[in-house]
């Protein structure tokens, strides 16, 4: 868990009879503070424990060289569909689609018309042959559902899971992809670096990577939009999971050296913007 210092820089009044107020939380990531200013306009009542999560995640990742790697990051923790809907990164919104609920910490699918379109594809975030992430953040393990993913009819990119093993396919046939031993639940990136693949899960305790499988992607990006809950199949949401799924996003792909510390910075982030234990 972050932990969250009571007061940065501040001299206490001593006086006898005055009461005690500690001042809001001030920000000091310009990015970290756009997201908080557009969630909380957007409907979401966001709080101080919250607003330095968010800003020492963010500095974190800036820090790391990785916050230029995530190309859209949502974290679907408000309770209110609008705020949920709002990138981190790009500052830009998705849309929720049929019917999803909206719950103090996550979003859950109602697994028949529930969805998020993320309104951006492959090729529109610059996914390359050679560089491509896909990553969530999963309460509970649903058997044989998608999580993240587009795909048309000859290639895909997506990460879902069987009732024994998650698998990330990046701009490849679904029997080319990287597999793990592990259940959805936890914090799971699937990463595309060159012509190798791999993914990889972390939860509160254990982490587990799958080895490397070296398969080129196919030259042509996808072009169909990235759903969360689920994969686009032709405009069509398939393999629809009932899992809560507190973050989830897109990008390029991640230095292999972090992937563990990043799957531990997004849980963290999260368990401390929600008060909720990954288990």
């Amino acid at each position: 868990m972050i932990s969250l210092p009571l007061t940065r820089g501040l001299s206490l009044p001593l006086t006898r009879g005055l009461s005690l107020a500690l001042p809001s939380y001030t920000m000091l990531d310009i990015d970290a503070q756009a997201y908080v200013t557009d969630v909380t306009t957007a409907g979401a009542t966001v709080s101080d424990v919250q607003k330095e999560a968010i800003d020492l995640f963010v500095m974190g990742e800036k820090t790391a060289s990785r916050w230029t790697i995530y190309k859209r990051f949502y974290l679907p923790i408000w309770g209110v569909a609008a705020a949920n809907a709002i990138c981190m990164v790009s500052l830009t919104s998705g849309s929720f689609v049929g019917g999803v609920t909206h719950n103090a910490g996550y979003v859950q699918s109602d697994g028949i018309t529930g969805y998020f379109d993320l309104g951006v594809s492959s090729s529109g975030l610059g996914h390359t042959t050679s560089s491509a992430s896909l990553f969530y953040l999963a309460m509970d393990s649903i058997a044989t559902k998608t999580y993240i993913g587009a795909a048309n009819d000859t290639i895909l990119t997506r990460l879902n899971n069987t009732s024994s093993t998650n698998r990330f396919n990046s701009n490849t046939t679904v029997f080319n992809c990287a597999t793990v031993v592990a259940t959805a639940r936890g914090v799971t990136i699937g990463n595309r670096v060159g012509d190798n693949l791999r993914v990889v899960t972390k939860r509160l305790a254990g982490y587990v990577q799958s080895p490397v499988i070296s398969k080129p992607a196919d030259a042509s990006m996808l072009t169909q939009s990235f759903y969360a809950m689920c994969y686009n199949y032709l405009g069509t949401a398939t393999n629809i999971t009932t899992s809560r799924l507190g973050a989830y996003g897109v990008g390029m792909s991640f230095p292999d050296v972090d992937l563990q510390i990043t799957t531990i910075a997004i849980r963290e982030l999260w368990e401390t913007c929600t008060g909720l234990t990954l288990p």
